[in-house]
């Protein structure tokens, strides 16, 4: 059972009532760094982002080590533990997302859990941030493919037209210039569609410049 009598600075207004850890208030952006920590243990900086506006209306992550909660709610706290391997546990709407961190006398490892913005569950524990994947791109418009079929229908009856001034059979010529107009098909459909989900991609380049 992990020790709670230890010394160190100011418990954090976050702490799981009834946790059985140490957890203090903590700015990692903060003057002079971490607070001292007592001989023989090291912390966990956990830091658990959500949207501003999306903090009104979801529930906040219980964040727990080895199966015993330490904290609730969003922000930054530091769970002081014995140096050794623990596993670092996020409770939220979705379900527990789980790190492992080897905590060493003295150190101070981050560690960031980072929401969707809009507040669904869709994050996950990591040293690094979550990048966003999005599947939504520019609105469906059937005006390029209409275009790419027109193409394709121009390109077959001129081919066609081609071949009988070359004097080839129909039946041989259609065959041939058909695969032709469906490869021109294809092609156009899938410039058409890379060229609407630009935005998406745009979006997902984005999105890596924030947490998530």
């Amino acid at each position: 059972m992990p020790d709670r009598d230890l010394t160190g600075d100011v418990d954090s207004d976050l702490v799981y009532a009834g946790s059985p850890y140490r957890v203090l208030a903590h700015d990692p952006n903060g003057e002079g760094g971490p607070p001292p920590l007592p001989a023989g243990h090291g912390g966990v900086a956990v830091h658990t982002w959500c949207p501003p506006a999306a903090q009104r209306h979801t529930l906040a992550p219980i964040v727990g080590v080895d199966g015993e909660p330490a904290s609730y709610g969003w922000g930054h706290v530091l769970i002081v533990l014995p140096a050794g391997e623990h596993l670092v546990e996020v409770q939220y709407v979705e379900p527990m997302r789980t790190i492992p961190v080897t905590v060493t006398a003295g150190q101070v490892v981050p560690v960031e859990y980072a929401a969707a913005r809009d507040g669904v569950p869709a994050g996950a524990p990591g040293r690094r941030r979550p990048r966003r994947r999005s599947r939504r791109g520019r609105a469906f418009s059937p005006v390029g493919y209409a275009g790419v079929v027109l193409a394709a229908l121009v390109v077959f009856e001129a081919g066609l037209a081609l071949a009988r001034a070359a004097g080839l059979s129909v039946g041989v010529a259609g065959v041939v210039v058909g695969v032709v107009a469906v490869a021109v098909a294809v092609l156009g459909g899938v410039a058409v569609y890379r060229h609407q989900q630009r935005p998406a991609r745009r979006s997902r380049r984005r999105s890596t410049r924030t947490p998530r």
